[in-house]
C-alpha cells in the first residue's frame, strides 16, 4: 500500500492519478511491466535502471487498469 506522501503525491490538477508503491519489482532489479502493458493510456513509463515506473500526470486517468495486473500490490489509486 502506498504511504500517505505517496498518495498526496499522486493527486495532481484536482484528479487521482496512480500511485506506485516503492516495493514494485522494478524497483528491485527485476522485470515486470505488467503496469504499463495494462495501461491503455500510455501513462506509464519505465527507465534503463532498477526504478518504479513513472506515471505521467497529463495521461494518466486514473481508471485503474493498471492496480489488478501487480503482481506485488505496488500500484493504488487513492480515492478523490
Amino acid at each position: 500500500m502506498p504511504t500517505r506522501r505517496e498518495f498526496l503525491a499522486a493527486f495532481r490538477g484536482g484528479k487521482p492519478i496512480a500511485a506506485v508503491h516503492a516495493r514494485c519489482l522494478e524497483s528491485r532489479g527485476v522485470v515486470c511491466r505488467a503496469c504499463r502493458d495494462a495501461c491503455d493510456a500510455g501513462a506509464i513509463a519505465f527507465t534503463p535502471r532498477p526504478a518504479p515506473p513513472r506515471i505521467d500526470a497529463a495521461l494518466c486517468t486514473g481508471c485503474g487498469q493498471c492496480v489488478p495486473v501487480c503482481p506485488a500490490g505496488a500500484i493504488a489509486i487513492p480515492a478523490p
